[in-house]
């Protein structure tokens, strides 16, 4: 394949952000070409691989047969394709033109995403902007914001962005990782990663900052007002506009003075800090919240400890949609009333879980708010108590209201609030959790979600079984996502006639409940289901499982408990599945290779496997194998039969995607525990030891990154105490069974 090239001497004063279009013209003949000396030559074995040419590769299989063509373009392509070949060909002299060349290369013939584009984009950012010894950005730096900043790059793909930040980050040496698109920082690489932190309610994909030290030595980097640029920058250009500080566990030094830089780039609309247990420094705290722009839409302050925040000083000069706070301590009297009520008439998002607030500051918050999304977490009665009775009183805009979870402290319902109830009618979700209801209150809660037409998702978790009938399911025609628990017998035929109504559901999920097999029938003739959590009895008769079909392939979430199974066992769920991300198999006594059947287009989807107190053989094994890009498997209390834990690892596929295994209960032994050495990112294990090896405990241990370990076992003696002490000096954090 021939290269029509221009001089890159003769583009040197053109603006770059013309259209530099690569086309690729198929059938081109010429006959100058000279296949005897080749410039450049492309094979699957190259560093960076490319979709556009490894497409035309099948095309030259035949060793008499070469289709001819030509890539047309504006610059050296071919000197620029050499560098994604070998790495050793970058020099340390680049231009802001060449370097916009190769990143045009890499976008339109298609690089293929891995970690070899880093690899080749950090050799490049490493040669050119920083000094081998120190680090420093040299004058270049100005050219790489330059480029950053232009038209051309906002045009990059999305993949392309994030090689070009893990390069960045690489060549500053700070540890990271990605995680659905949100971007982690850290220190150890043994490190835990609460992936919760990432909230739903909360429309922007974040940087977490995982501890205090990483966050220092962010803090170190950012003085240098060049990264400051480009890193803002690139968090802008990959979508990232939350910032989360988690696990900030230290002692402070007096001496230790912080700028608080990565608090203050502006392009951030959240901000969190979660886990704060800095004792003997309070003004560290209180000059980081200061210190966040007040250009922020939420903020999101959680499990703090050793400090109590003034509520008006948090909020002041801030135009907040949310507000999320959750075990927290307020200092007393902190009234909002006079200077700040406005800051509440922007607030869209209310998130108070485990937070004592007295009655003027619940009457403060819900007089002026329009929230339309609501959520409280009690767990404490007193602070339940002051809402629940007081509820009624409060000035909320009820109609304006289109989310609300309330999780009670195993509180009874009383009268009051179900009245107050009534008034939301405009809701759209509705969860209530952890509440006790009697038959007195009960016709009132049903009667004001009877009044609820917009509702499209509920979810009633109740502490005891409700003698009356969901008689408002019938009427309630737009849900589609429906979580109830602890429902009576009584209630089956009315589901019945719900889901006959309701064909386009999304999401089911029914426990501690007795269906009759209509119920079963009905449920299953759902065709859009992505989650669905059964943990039912069937009502006799039984079902016939060869009348019941189920339609949703494209589940996500499946989640079968207990009894469930054995109605459906005849069904073949999981020959149906084709894209299932979760799967959760508990305490339903599956025979040996149930789990062998599920359908293998689920290979590349699942990421969450649950298969609990089950008897495992070979089949089943040999099928989680298979599952090339697992993150958590969990064999609590399962049985191996004619096989051993050994044998998954034989045919493992997803050695370096699982982060976390539980095998408690599961007749684990030394031969394989061993194995574990080859699950490289593994972090949080739960093991059961019948024989204990120290040196091979130790041996396995050493090339992991655990950072948490549960065990148990019966032994007790001084190797297991040296094995303790192991664990103490390896950072790891035990968790004895």
């Amino acid at each position: 394949m021939e290269k029509n090239e221009k001089n890159e001497e003769e583009e040197a004063d053109e603006e770059f952000e013309e259209d530099y279009e690569i086309k690729i013209l198929h059938g081109y003949e010429n006959n100058y070409y000279d296949i005897s000396k080749p410039f450049f030559i492309y094979s699957k074995e190259n560093l960076v691989n490319f979709e556009i040419l490894d497409s035309i590769l099948p095309m030259n299989t035949s060793k008499n047969e070469h289709k001819s063509g030509i890539i047309e373009c504006r610059y050296q392509l071919s000197c620029f394709l050499r560098l994604t070949r070998d790495v050793t060909e970058v020099t340390n002299n680049l231009n802001i033109q060449q370097f916009k060349y190769i990143l045009m290369t890499l976008k339109f013939l298609k690089a293929v995403e891995n970690k070899n584009i880093t690899k080749l984009l950090q050799v490049l950012i490493f040669n050119n902007f920083f000094y081998q010894k120190d680090y420093k950005l040299r004058n270049y730096n100005l050219h790489l914001i330059q480029i950053l900043n232009s038209s051309f790059f906002t045009q990059i793909d999305f993949h392309l962005k994030k090689n070009i930040m893990s390069s960045f980050l690489n060549s500053l040496m700070i540890r990271y990782d990605f995680y659905d698109e949100n971007l982690i920082i850290f220190k150890n690489s043994k490190e835990l990663f609460d992936y919760s932190m990432f909230s739903e309610h909360i429309p922007y994909k974040n940087l977490m900052i995982n501890n205090f030290d990483a966050f220092c030595s962010v803090e170190n980097i950012l003085r240098d007002s060049n990264v400051l640029i480009i890193f803002q920058i690139l968090l802008k250009e990959i979508n990232i506009k939350s910032l989360i500080l988690n696990n900030f566990f230290r002692h402070l030094n007096p001496d230790e003075n912080f700028a608080f830089l990565i608090s203050k780039i502006e392009i951030f609309k959240a901000f969190t800090i979660s886990n704060y247990k800095i004792p003997a420094s309070p003004f560290f705290l209180f000059c980081l919240i200061v210190s966040i722009n007040n250009n922020i839409e939420y903020l999101r302050l959680e499990n703090i400890s050793y400090c109590r925040l003034n509520l008006r000083g948090l909020l002041e000069g801030k135009k907040l949609k949310g507000l999320i706070l959750s075990k927290i301590g307020l200092t007393e009297n902190a009234s909002l009333i006079n200077e700040s009520r406005n800051v509440y008439e922007t607030i869209e998002y209310i998130d108070i879980q485990g937070v004592f607030l007295n009655h003027s500051i619940w009457h403060e918050i819900f007089q002026s708010t329009n929230s339309s999304k609501i959520i409280l977490h009690f767990n404490n009665s007193d602070i339940e108590e002051i809402f629940i009775n007081n509820l009624k009183k409060f000035e909320i805009q009820k109609n304006s209201v289109l989310y609300l979870e309330i999780k009670f402290n195993s509180n009874t319902l009383p009268r009051g609030f179900c009245n107050s109830l009534i008034h939301f009618k405009n809701l759209k979700t509705l969860k209530l959790d952890g509440y006790i209801i009697y038959e007195d209150t009960e016709s009132l809660l049903y009667k004001a979600i009877y009044y609820m037409k917009e509702l499209e998702c509920l979810v009633l978790c109740q502490n005891c079984r409700n003698t009356k009938p969901y008689i408002f399911l019938l009427q309630n025609s737009k849900i589609d996502c429906l979580d109830i628990q602890s429902t009576s017998n009584n209630n089956d035929a009315i589901m019945i006639e719900f889901f006959r109504l309701h064909k386009s559901m999304t999401r089911i999920s029914i426990k501690d409940a007795k269906v009759s097999s209509l119920c079963l029938k009905e449920i299953f003739k759902q065709k859009n289901l992505i989650h669905l959590c059964l943990d039912i009895d069937i009502l006799p008769p039984q079902v016939d499982q060869e009348s019941l079909t189920f339609k949703s392939k494209n589940i996500h979430n499946l989640d079968l408990c207990n009894n469930t199974l054995k109605y459906i066992e005849g069904v073949d769920i999981l020959s149906k599945l084709y894209r299932v991300h979760t799967l959760r198999i508990s305490k339903c006594n599956p025979p040996p290779g149930y789990l062998s059947k599920l359908n293998k287009k689920c290979n590349s989807y699942v990421k969450i496997l649950t298969y609990e107190y089950g008897i495992l053989d070979f089949d089943d094994l040999n099928r989680i194998g298979k599952l090339g890009n697992l993150l958590k498997l969990n064999l609590l209390g399962c049985k191996f039969s004619g096989c051993s834990f050994f044998d998954l690892v034989t045919s493992c596929k997803f050695f370096k995607s699982l982060k976390t295994i539980n095998l408690l209960n599961s007749n684990i032994k030394m031969k394989d525990f061993q194995c574990m050495k080859r699950f490289k990112k593994l972090k949080r294990a739960v093991f059961s030891f019948t024989e204990f090896n120290l040196l091979t405990l130790k041996n396995s241990l050493a090339s992991l990154q655990i950072c948490k370990l549960k065990f148990h076992t019966m032994l007790e003696d001084s190797n297991y105490n040296e094995f303790c002490l192991y664990l103490n000096e390896s950072n790891i954090y035990i968790l004895r069974g």
